[in-house]
C-alpha cells in the first residue's frame, strides 16, 4: 500500500493531485480497501480464535459492527464520491474498539482468565443484589511453589485452578480473581 501509495505521487496509479490541487481516483483506487480488507479478515479471524480469551462474544461482535461500519463507509464514499467518510469511520471505529480492549483488561485479569477485583468492584458498584453466594478460595502452598519452583510455575498453578473453576461453573456464576491467590 505505502509504495503504490509513494508512486502515485509520480505515477497516478491509485491517486492524482493536479496542479490546480485537485484530488482525483487512479486506476487501482480500489487496491487499498482490499488490501486493509484482507488485513481486518486477519484480525477478525485470530482475535476469534482465542478460545481461552474471556468475553470473546463481546470482542467479536464489537469486530464485527466495526468492519461493518468502515465497509459502508467505503460503499457509500464510492457511491456518492465523498471524501474522507472512510478515514473518520475507521478513526471512531478503531478508538471504539480500543475502549472495548480497555474494557477487558480492566474487568479481567489477564492471567487467569477470571474477572479481576475491579471487574468485581464495577459489577457489584451500583447493583443491589437480592440474593447469591459469595466464597472465597484461597490456594494453599502457592507461596511455597513460588519460593521454590519459580513464579512462572506459581503462575500456572493458578492458571490450572483457574480453568477448574471456570469449567465447572454454570452460566450464572462467575469467577473473580480477588487477590493474590
Amino acid at each position: 500500500n505505502i509504495i503504490l501509495c509513494v508512486i502515485s505521487l509520480f505515477y497516478p496509479l491509485i491517486f492524482s493531485i493536479s496542479s490546480s490541487n485537485v484530488y482525483s481516483r487512479g486506476p487501482l483506487f480500489l487496491y487499498p480497501f482490499f488490501v486493509n480488507a484482507f488485513y481486518a479478515s486477519v484480525v477478525v479471524y485470530y482475535s476469534t480464535k482465542q478460545p481461552d480469551k474471556p468475553d470473546l462474544k463481546l470482542e467479536t461482535v464489537a469486530i464485527f459492527l466495526l468492519f461493518g461500519a468502515i465497509f459502508s463507509a467505503v460503499l457509500i464514499q464510492l457511491v456518492l464520491k465523498l471524501r474522507f467518510l472512510i478515514w473518520s469511520t475507521a478513526i471512531l471505529a478503531m478508538a471504539f474498539y480500543y475502549v472495548i480492549l480497555f474494557y477487558g483488561y480492566v474487568m479481567y485479569d489477564q492471567l487467569t482468565g477470571a474477572f479481576s477485583r475491579d471487574g468485581f468492584r464495577l459489577m457489584f458498584q451500583n447493583k443491589r443484589v437480592k440474593e447469591g453466594v459469595i466464597a472465597m478460595i484461597d490456594l494453599n502452598g502457592l507461596k511455597e511453589i513460588n519460593d521454590r519452583q519459580g513464579h512462572e510455575k506459581g503462575d500456572q498453578a493458578l492458571v490450572n485452578v483457574s480453568q477448574i473453576l471456570l469449567h465447572a461453573k454454570n452460566k450464572y456464576s462467575r469467577l473473580y480473581r480477588y487477590g493474590g491467590d
